[in-house]
């Protein structure tokens, strides 16, 4: 608690973005270091959604292999998913390169093994794309490389960026035994799962998205399309949609099996898991069964330990 007042006393002073050093902290009984760089790292101070972490144990059990983090932003995931499994190989796609240097110095500031950074985009298709910025945050979590994807907010500056379609990199990436997906990227998921297309007929891997409300079908329309068409996709591909349910604590509550995401507005229903059909049954035992390992997910604690240059 005092190291983020001393963080919220530097933010108020005005000097924090010119500041460099690093801050352990706990999330339940794992201890991380957090890289604090001109302002970036802040978000890893206090881990959000303990919902994800349950969700993580009980997909990471239900299958060997990597798990790809597409649309890493800071490293949220990356942390958790190696406070449960440090021996997991983890595969990073971002395409902002703020966030690639700051995800570098997390990586070596933890040690952590099995750990690849790809400073790219997924998409349908290899090129170059624009990521627009909704703030002057230039590692925003709502930067989106969709065009007009928010009508209704004005882009602050845009980044030119590098996408590719997985197929492109299959090959270099020699992957083997693809388990888990995460997908958060802001609108583009239609895109991005499409391009997987490969991956998801040889690998067959879990895939936790999170897909924005439509809220309205006339306003939102092309929204809408993006969205059936991912609910078509995953027929198509055999899978099954689960939406994840959270307790007003953002801890996980159940899963709810739709057939249709339809039109809604409430954030806490937007994550949803994907499973193929397969492992459907194994899905519901595992989630009838998951306890956290010592793992409190209430809250992120700071130890009393000086704080570190970097």
């Amino acid at each position: 608690m005092l190291k983020r007042l001393v963080i919220k006393v530097l933010r108020r002073l005005g000097v924090l973005n010119s500041l460099n050093f690093t801050v352990d902290a706990e999330y339940g009984s794992h201890r991380y270091c957090v890289p604090m760089i001109h302002g970036l790292g802040e978000a890893n101070l206090a881990l959000s959604e303990p919902w994800m972490l349950e969700t993580l144990q009980g997909c990471l059990s239900l299958k060997a292999g990597i798990f790809m983090d597409v649309g890493v932003n800071v490293g949220q995931t990356l942390i958790k998913v190696k406070a449960l499994e440090p021996d997991r190989s983890y595969i990073g796609v971002e395409p902002n390169p703020t966030c690639i240097f700051y995800l570098q110095r997390l990586v070596q500031k933890n040690r952590y093994s099995k750990v690849r950074l790809l400073p790219v985009g997924f998409s349908n298709q290899t090129g170059l794309a624009f990521l627009d910025f909704f703030s002057e945050f230039d590692a925003g979590s709502s930067a989106s490389i969709v065009s007009n994807f928010r009508p209704h907010e004005t882009v602050s500056f845009q980044k030119c960026v590098p996408v590719f379609n997985y197929t492109d990199i299959s090959g270099f990436l020699e992957i083997t035994d693809l388990a888990i997906i995460k997908i958060d990227v802001e609108g583009a998921e239609l895109s991005v799962l499409e391009g997987l297309h490969e991956a998801l007929t040889s690998h067959r891997p879990l895939i936790i998205l999170e897909i924005l409300p439509v809220y309205d079908a006339a306003k939102f329309s092309e929204r809408l399309a993006r969205q059936e068409s991912i609910e078509s996709m995953m027929r198509s591909a055999d899978y099954h949609v689960f939406r994840i349910r959270k307790t007003s604590k953002d801890q996980l509550s159940g899963f709810e099996l739709v057939e249709e995401i339809g039109i809604y507005g409430d954030l806490t229903l937007s994550d949803y898991v994907m499973v193929p059909d397969e492992l459907t049954q194994e899905f519901k035992t595992v989630f009838s069964q998951v306890r956290l390992s010592g793992l409190d997910t209430e809250s992120t604690r700071y130890s009393q330990k000086p704080v570190q240059t970097v």
